[in-house]
């Protein structure tokens, strides 16, 4: 899953790399950038400082 959505994005970034100056692909990247940020601040847990019993703990309790 991962190599599939790294290789679509590569493809996507690709064949709009040279429409980049415009100001609607430059926008269309930020936005989902702010996505990814919100994922990860959203859904990503925090792992520092804790052991990894902790964290097989917090994945498996839901």
């Amino acid at each position: 899953m991962c190599c599939l959505s790294y290789n679509v994005s590569s493809l996507m970034v690709s064949f709009s790399f040279q429409s980049l100056l415009q100001w609607s692909t430059f926008l269309l990247y930020a936005s989902a950038s702010v996505v990814a940020i919100g994922f990860v601040a959203k859904l990503v847990p925090e792992t520092r400082g804790r052991t990894l019993e902790e964290i097989q703990s917090s994945f498996t309790q839901k």
